[in-house]
């Protein structure tokens, strides 16, 4: 345990040193929603106080026992060819502790291809990327904290060239069942590249700090969710903030405001989400990205980019989530999960 920790404590000072490069990076998958239920509050990490496969491939220190045999299928449906497909498999080790394995695949289709003069040369070869996960969890000091990490191979195959790469994620979660509290904090994506094909720029993997709280309230069918993301950096608009705009006409200097940057950096950073629970099995979710609002809304009709939506119900012995996140006006792309505990099925 010491050796995982102290090994755990070198990767994020190392994540950290890698944390402020271009915001282009390596393997874009690794920052897709695992689930759908994680997909409708808004973004890649949350938490839960109760274990949940659909929070715990994202986040680690959620693989508790009460997980075994607990297997998912997830698939979403993004644009023109892209997809993701997503299955993971719970198994409790005893002693040693929890284990998670699971498997995603994104495909992001093929491209026409022409030569010089206009030849069509037929379709390029096809786009893919899959990563294979390996989640340990282990609960401490009477299961109010619990501990947990992954470790991703990861592999892209473009039009003419490859990329291979590992990542691990280190989480803990603070759960207090009295009050249906779960507060977690993640250190995601720590790792390189190994190999790559294609001489460009050095990309490095999408590496954040992410915490997240969730609260169930006493007493009523109601829930929320906020999500601190990309804690590890606090200008994400990719712009100078305090830089002065000048009028192309009048020449006027304008100074930014200073209230004004600072809630917009600020409100980039926090997810809040809610879900509401009815009859029982059936829940409604509901949550807004602001950071992806202002990423990729139409400034003349921004519509409800940003919003993010779902639906959750245990059919049988099954849980059916669905979700649905506007990133712009063409369309929103569609999230469903199916999870269950397999032993169910042999009692």
């Amino acid at each position: 345990m010491k050796r995982f920790l102290l090994y755990g404590c070198a990767l994020m000072l190392s994540g950290c040193l890698y944390s402020q490069g271009l915001p282009n990076t390596a393997f874009p998958s690794l920052n897709l929603s695992s689930s759908a239920r994680l997909a409708s509050l808004g973004g890649n990490f949350a938490t839960f106080p109760e274990p949940d496969i659909n929070f715990a491939i994202s986040n680690p220190s959620l693989i508790l026992p009460s997980l075994d045999h607990f297997a998912m299928l997830h698939y979403a449906d993004y644009f023109w060819a892209y997809s993701n497909l997503h299955a993971a498999y719970v198994r409790d080790l005893q002693k040693v502790g929890v284990f998670l394995a699971s498997m995603q695949y994104v495909n992001y289709g093929s491209i026409e291809a022409y030569d010089a003069s206009g030849y069509y040369l037929g379709p390029s070869n096809p786009m893919y990327e899959f990563a294979l996960n390996l989640g340990w969890g282990k609960a401490l000091v009477d299961s109010v904290f619990s501990i947990g990490a992954n470790f991703k191979y990861l592999f892209f195959r473009g039009e003419n060239f490859f990329q291979h790469g590992v990542a691990v994620d280190v989480s803990g979660t603070y759960t207090n069942v009295e009050k249906r509290l779960g507060v977690s904090l993640g250190f995601r994506n720590i790792g390189t590249v190994l190999k790559r094909d294609l001489v460009t720029d050095y990309e490095k993997l999408p590496f954040e700090i992410t915490m997240a709280v969730y609260q169930r309230i006493q007493h009523a069918p109601f829930a929320y969710s906020v999500v601190l993301s990309n804690l590890q950096r606090w200008n994400l608009s990719g712009v100078d903030v305090n830089a002065e705009e000048v009028d192309p006409v009048t020449g006027e200097v304008t100074k930014p405001n200073k209230f004004s940057t600072f809630a917009d950096n600020a409100m980039r950073h926090i997810i809040p989400g809610a879900e509401v629970f009815l009859f029982g099995n059936f829940a409604l979710r509901l949550s807004y990205n602001y950071h992806r609002r202002q990423e990729l809304k139409n400034s003349v009709r921004p519509g409800f980019v940003g919003f993010s939506w779902g639906v959750g119900a245990k059919i049988y012995k099954f849980q059916i989530d669905y979700a649905r996140s506007t990133y712009n006006l063409a369309g929103a792309p569609n999230y469903i999960t199916v999870s269950a505990n397999l032993m169910d099925f042999f009692k």
